[in-house]
């Protein structure tokens, strides 16, 4: 019933479209960062247990990604 009784903002459709517009460009730079972020963890999680391991060194593992398309 509180709810009710508070007053609301509502934009314009205008004012609504303008903000998306604004909006835009960081919504899809945050998707890209996700995707980024997102390669980089199969990239650690792909190579930290061979380096640990001593199976993978360091020169070798552009190849190591190279071949895994990653």
């Amino acid at each position: 019933g509180e709810m009710k009784k508070l007053a609301l903002c509502v934009p314009t459709r205008e004012i609504g479209n303008k903000f998306e517009e604004l909006l835009a460009p960081y919504s899809t730079r945050q998707q890209e960062l996700r995707h980024e972020s997102a390669a980089l963890m199969s990239m650690r999680d792909s190579l930290l247990p061979k380096l640990v391991s001593g199976e993978l060194v360091i020169s070798s593992s552009e190849n190591f990604l190279r071949e895994r398309g990653l």
